[in-house]
């Protein structure tokens, strides 16, 4: 479903200060992923972007030792890629589709 109405980011926190023109600019200039599960929305190491979770679940993992861990999971609803963003690095850890097994 293509983003096209700023109606999906309203989950989303963001500053109460963005008006209704500043959600739909974002909106015109946001890419829309359809991923599958398994596959990466971004890889350790890759470039910096803000991703908005608008369905399924990602998980957040790390390699220590060749051994991948998770970190955590963003559900819809949540952001991630403010790090990357804020400190100008690339990403630290992977995000990865994962089926959301309870519907």
């Amino acid at each position: 479903m293509p983003l096209s109405n700023v109606t999906f980011f309203a989950p989303f926190r963001y500053s109460p200060r963005w008006r209704s023109e500043n959600l739909s600019s974002l909106v015109r200039n946001s890419a829309d992923l359809a991923l599958q599960a398994g596959e990466y929305v971004v890889h350790e190491g890759g470039e910096r972007a803000l991703f908005a979770v608008l369905s399924g679940k990602i998980e957040v993992v790390k390699q220590f030792d060749g051994v991948l861990r998770t970190l955590g999971w963003r559900l819809p609803g949540t952001i991630f890629g403010e790090v990357p963003l804020a400190f100008a690095t690339p990403f630290p850890v992977a995000a990865i589709v994962r089926p959301n097994l309870l519907g």
